[in-house]
């Protein structure tokens, strides 16, 4: 007979990770990882591409297991689109450039009717891109994404979780239901929208065909608050230093968590996520290492040494500005390649700590923070942040596979079994050199004059847009 497990899938958007854990002893017995057939264009990728990685990464992994039950995390921020080759999946990096005219007044949106989504005025969510489309272009579009397209294949079912679909910008996330009123407002029709659920609770068994090894099927979580959720044990407060990065808090309530700088979804019907991105992470640092052809060796500034401003991507928390760029301040003629590097890798720490700052203003207090990516293999960004922030720092060593393992803890509890995982982790020792701090002050004022004034520069380009 062979091992009865629960399943954890996370569909990224490079790859799929999958996650088993012993459904007789709660250990996880086996991590993997399964790329994709198709690369895909920036942001971009047939649906049926991901639906196939499901079906092979089910059917080997059902080649020596029995799967009692099987939960999926998607990426968040994803939307569908027909095309004459079918679906496409539209990712949260996915290209969307401005139109040349913008949109008539009849056909804006109002913004009083995204009050109570929980998303921030940026296109990172779905509902705040289409609504600067125009209504007749939005009509090729699947107003939902890869989560439910994927459920929808295994079970029959239009399913979503609280966390997906608040992640799209149509839910009130106050309620837990959709936002009717914005949903009509962008021209679709809030009765055919999916079927909201727990993440663990169990749809219902997979429909006949190459799937119909998973077993019972629950939502699962979406990403970020999926990787949360299994390290809730640690802390409640959970962040990744990679690509991106990203700083979230599970909470059993939003009081407090400011509207307007953090994103703040639902996790379940009794508890609530929320929390803070950048696209201006470790890939900013590898960037500045490339292109000055630096060492990579990096110190501690000095108070008078230039300061970095990340933003090269545009950025999202807490200014939610496309039009953000980076910013050197404060360079003299004597500085060199490796002092650039250092105020690169200081930059992003910086941006880290605002928004932990942000995430844990709001009482209970927070005395930790678990962090996990790549990002913690680098010294000084690690050391930077814990100067500035008054948290201990804990670090994961081992997160590539917390997305998944959090999908399998919710495929366990669907089937009423509770699973106590803790990962193995390291704190990071306490930093007294207070020169960071100083400079991180003087960034923080600096930062919030140099925002408004890109805001202000980027005015009206943010109407009428469309995928390019």
């Amino acid at each position: 007979m062979n091992q009865r497990v629960f399943a954890g899938l996370d569909v990224g958007s490079s790859s799929l990770k999958y996650s088993l854990i012993d459904a007789d002893t709660g250990a996880v017995v086996l991590n993997g990882k399964r790329g994709y057939d198709d690369p895909g264009a920036l942001g971009r990728r047939p649906a049926l591409v991901y639906e196939s990685a499901v079906a092979a990464t089910l059917e080997e992994l059902s080649a020596s297991f029995e799967i009692v039950s099987t939960a999926l995390s998607t990426q968040m921020y994803s939307l569908l689109e027909r095309s004459s080759d079918g679906l496409l999946v539209h990712q949260w990096n996915s290209s969307w450039s401005a139109a040349s005219a913008s949109l008539a007044p009849e056909e804006r949106v109002k913004s009083e009717l995204f009050s109570v989504s929980g998303c921030p005025d940026g296109i990172l969510f779905p509902a705040r891109k289409l609504s600067r489309i125009p209504r007749g272009a939005r009509a090729r579009f699947l107003p939902w994404g890869i989560k439910e397209y994927l459920l929808e294949r295994l079970t029959g079912v239009l399913t979503s979780d609280y966390t997906t679909a608040s992640a799209s910008g149509f839910l009130d996330v106050h309620t837990g239901s959709w936002n009717a009123g914005l949903i009509a407002a962008m021209g679709f029709d809030p009765e055919r929208f999916p079927r909201i659920q727990a993440h663990n609770e169990g749809i219902g068994p997979v429909v006949p065909g190459p799937c119909a090894s998973a077993g019972l099927v629950a939502p699962g979580l979406g990403d970020g608050p999926s990787a949360s959720y299994a390290c809730r044990e640690i802390s409640s407060t959970c962040g990744n230093l990679g690509t991106s990065t990203a700083v979230r808090r599970i909470a059993e309530s939003l009081e407090g968590a400011q509207a307007e700088s953090l994103w703040r979804f639902r996790l379940s019907a009794t508890h609530y996520v929320y929390g803070a991105i950048s696209a201006n992470g470790c890939g900013i640092i590898d960037w500045s290492k490339s292109k000055l052809q630096s060492s990579g060796a990096s110190s501690l500034l000095g108070a008078t040494d230039p300061l970095f401003f990340p933003w090269m991507n545009g950025e999202f928390s807490p200014f939610w500005n496309a039009d953000a760029r980076g910013v050197y301040w404060g360079i003299s003629p004597g500085a060199t390649p490796e002092l650039f590097h250092s105020a690169v890798i200081e930059g992003v720490a910086f941006a880290v700590a605002l928004m932990i700052d942000l995430v844990c203003a709001q009482p209970p207090a927070t005395d930790r923070v678990v962090f996990g990516g790549g990002g913690i293999n680098n010294a000084r960004l690690l050391e930077t942040i814990g100067a500035v922030v008054p948290q201990e720092l804990v670090l994961l060593e081992d997160s590539e596979h917390l997305v998944s393992i959090g999908a399998a803890i919710s495929a366990a509890e669907a089937c009423g079994e509770r699973v106590d995982y803790r990962p193995d982790a390291r704190n990071l020792p306490a930093s007294h050199n207070p020169v960071p701090a100083e400079r991180y002050h003087r960034w923080r004022e600096l930062a919030a004059r140099l925002q408004a004034e890109m805001s202000q520069a980027g005015a009206g380009k943010m109407h009428g847009q469309g995928p390019s």
